[in-house]
């Protein structure tokens, strides 16, 4: 056989030998400091499909030490591999797997650096094998493998990958969790593989989204359809058919892994069920896992503070001094690559008790601010059904001892973001006071992200001592 027709499907575990194989032409390049220049033979294991009945040589990959002069003569012995084992044998008689050679003179081709073993093909389906390939030069001895692919019988599934996904803070989101599978050679006789799969409740619950009618008026444009899409659970649960067509030796199905603002890792699994010509492989290949990562903040907030009329630069604590405006400015970067339109309306609120349960609130449809309660229904600090009141021409909007100035306020949209710059002030008569500020984002669809914090600064009085 020429070599060049050789055929090489996979190589194994390349080690500190890089092996470079093309059009039948091989080259093992050696770095400094490997174990091969420490005085090691290096033998590169590989994975060859069994064939048809009658004998053929395949290949593995060697490199020599230094010391060891490129003509010298070696030794070669072909043994049993690890578990499960092929026969040896002397002729490819039925039952025989591969030729054994017991310390057969070989000298490696330096313009060719491989070691031949000769290994015998059948129609019978009998798995897959193992050969230990073993070469030596005096008392030192490099050792390899050669996996024989028996391709006679169904293919098994020898791997189901593990996922890892991060979810979408928005809930209607979803993101694909993606199984890769892989057989171990296509099944014979041209014939499609079927493999039945379906998801398995981890800490991770199964969930779905539906469209639901709202009662209370919404924001446009879903003003105008009167309804809303609201999702519950963390993934779709799913039971169905992965198809590989002839020929095929890996496949992958997804599970959609629903969206929320939830902070909390989960995880589920998926379980394989019995194939069509096609054999499940090592138990841990019959079931994989997906492990859903919270999502990123739904918002994205750069801000900086100064006192009113000075530059954008963030200003030392004790310049923010009680009851006097500054300027607080606040970049904020829409979720999931939407555009800044996305949004419906921003909502700031005093982190202070003197606030009590009430908030400032953005809206895009009119550019406007408002001072909003939350509905007597729906409880304390919740949004939903807010009772707000647009700001008139020139009023400052107060909650407790936090004021915003909407005249004196901005807020524009471009791209995927919107900046706003708020004139705001704070009044203390504590020596240590402090001027805390937090935001959240509701999107047009209803969807609510939860707040955070975009001021925490120290709050000095305003008194001749500062």
């Amino acid at each position: 056989m020429a070599l060049h027709k050789t055929p090489y499907r996979r190589v194994q575990g390349l080690g500190t030998g890089l092996a470079l194989i093309a059009a039948g032409i091989a080259v093992c390049l050696v770095g400094p400091g490997s174990a091969s220049a420490q005085g090691a033979i290096q033998i590169v294991s590989i994975s060859e499909p069994e064939g048809q009945s009658g004998q053929r040589e395949v290949w593995l990959p060697i490199s020599l030490p230094a010391d060891i002069h490129p003509q010298s003569q070696l030794r070669l012995s072909t043994l049993p591999g690890p578990s499960p084992m092929a026969v040896g044998g002397s002729s490819c008689t039925p039952g025989v797997d591969f030729i054994t050679v017991v310390d057969k003179p070989f000298r490696v081709n330096p313009s060719y650096p491989f070691v031949p073993v000769t290994i015998c093909g059948d129609t019978v389906a009998d798995g897959n094998k193992y050969v230990r390939v073993q070469v030596a030069h005096g008392t030192r001895t490099g050792e390899g493998q050669v996996l024989i692919v028996d391709e006679d019988g169904p293919p098994r599934v020898i791997s189901l990958s593990r996922v890892r996904v991060q979810r979408s803070a928005i809930p209607f989101i979803r993101t694909p969790a993606t199984f890769e599978l892989r057989l171990s050679h296509p099944a014979p006789n041209d014939a499609e593989v079927q493999i039945p799969y379906f998801t398995e409740n981890g800490t991770a619950v199964p969930g779905a989204c539906r469209f639901e009618r709202r009662s209370e008026p919404l924001p446009p444009p879903l003003s105008q359809v009167g309804f809303v899409m609201v999702c519950t659970g963390d993934y779709e649960a799913r039971r169905d058919v992965l198809r590989l067509p002839a020929g095929a030796t890996q496949g992958s199905f997804s599970i959609q892994v629903l969206g929320s603002s939830s902070q909390q890792s989960s995880w589920f699994g998926v379980r394989l069920g019995q194939p069509v010509n096609a054999q499940l492989g090592p138990a841990n290949a019959w079931s994989s896992i997906a492990n859903i990562e919270p999502a990123a903040p739904l918002t994205g907030v750069t801000t900086s503070a100064a006192p009113l009329g000075r530059s954008r630069a963030m200003v030392p604590a004790e310049r923010l001094l009680s009851g006097r405006p500054f300027v607080l400015s606040i970049g904020w970067r829409a979720p999931d690559a939407q555009g800044w339109n996305a949004v419906e309306h921003l909502d700031l609120r005093p982190r202070e008790s003197a606030a009590g349960d009430g908030w400032w609130r953005w809206e895009r449809h009119s550019g406007q601010f408002s001072i909003c309660q939350p509905s007597q229904s729906d409880g304390p600090r919740s949004r939903l059904n807010a009772q707000c009141r647009h700001a008139g021409p020139e009023e400052v909007l107060a909650l407790g001892e936090a004021r915003l100035h909407p005249a004196l306020s901005r807020v524009q949209g471009q791209g995927d973001g919107l900046s706003l710059r708020l004139t705001l002030s704070f009044a203390t008569r504590r020596p240590a006071g402090k001027a805390q500020l937090e935001l959240a984002a509701t999107d047009r669809f209803g969807n609510q992200g939860g707040f955070e914090t975009v001021l925490d600064a120290a709050l000095a009085p305003d008194n001749p001592s500062h």
